[in-house]
């Protein structure tokens, strides 16, 4: 039993390290590591106060939704900064980069986050009642997620509008260049 607990313990400190690290190495400073990791950790904090909430228990099939939301947290986050710096480094004032920023993540952040929450919620015509509480905790969870990235991020960029992140490799060289999906408006 004490080697399980263990077990326990240690994977999601070995996830969170593995998260970390990838951050560090694709975003290359501690402001592009920072504020993915706080919206990542208040969207689990907020979503397991809502399964304490509702008294909802964690079991084996709600216990996906943690992934998941670290998985859409982290990449909602990620894009909203290399778009914003991207910005910045074109020239464009910290103000009216976090303006543009919002104005061309917003609608898209906006119906991504929605189809994927109503994918989950598809689930609450399962039979079994842990898979319909992990659609309806995912999906909540999702939305959450991406309320914190369109209101969380743009109040930490206007606190540190000069912090910026160093994307690495081939999404640097596109950023310099003026081009890539960053560059070009597609997030």
């Amino acid at each position: 039993p004490t080697q399980r607990f263990v077990a326990d313990l240690v994977r999601p400190l070995v996830a969170v390290a593995l998260v970390l690290g990838l951050l560090w190495l694709s975003m290359r400073s501690l402001w592009g590591v920072l504020v993915p990791l706080s919206v990542m950790s208040l969207s689990i904090l907020w979503n397991l106060g809502i399964f304490g909430l509702f008294g909802a228990p964690i079991t084996i099939a709600s216990s996906v939704v943690v992934p998941i939301l670290v998985a859409i947290s982290v990449t909602g986050s990620i894009y909203f900064l290399l778009l914003y710096t991207d910005l910045q480094r074109k020239g464009v004032k910290p103000e009216a980069a976090l303006k543009q920023t919002m104005v061309r993540i917003i609608p898209p952040g906006f119906f991504a986050n929605v189809t994927t929450a109503l994918g989950f919620l598809t689930l609450v015509t399962a039979q079994v009642l842990p898979v319909v509480q992990t659609g309806l905790y995912t999906s909540v969870g999702i939305m959450l997620s991406y309320l914190l990235t369109i209101s969380l991020i743009p109040v930490m960029v206007s606190y540190f509008p000069h912090a910026s992140v160093r994307p690495a490799g081939r999404e640097a060289e596109e950023a310099r260049e003026g081009r890539g999906i960053v560059a070009n408006g597609v997030l």
